[in-house]
């Protein structure tokens, strides 16, 4: 998922893997900023799937839920301008695999 990054994407978290043979099927919460219309965020989550399933080890498919950033991850997000950020960047926060696994950390 870092290869594939982009500043919408605030976090990914409880990813849950689901393996038949050689294939994977990958569903997990994706956190994008909150004043996103579904207009925005449904073409941007549809291309972020392609991108990392593309990019994925194997044979697979990948589903993410929608999470609203509810201004929690503001000193870890990228986005800009951000209309209601509370807290200015301090770090990106990489993708891990036990961070992946966990529910959402937040500020």
């Amino acid at each position: 998922f870092n290869n594939n990054r982009k500043p919408p994407v605030i976090d990914i978290h409880l990813a849950k893997v689901i393996r038949s043979g050689n294939f994977h099927h990958i569903d997990a919460h994706l956190v994008l900023p909150e004043f996103w219309s579904l207009n925005e965020a449904h073409p941007f989550v549809d291309l972020f799937e392609k991108l990392s399933i593309d990019d994925y080890v194997g044979d697979g498919e990948i589903n993410f839920h929608i999470d609203p950033c509810y201004r929690r991850f503001c000193s870890h997000c990228l986005v800009e301008p951000c209309p209601v950020r509370e807290r200015p960047f301090e770090s990106l926060r990489p993708f891990t695999s036990e961070g992946l696994m966990t529910k959402a950390k937040h500020d």
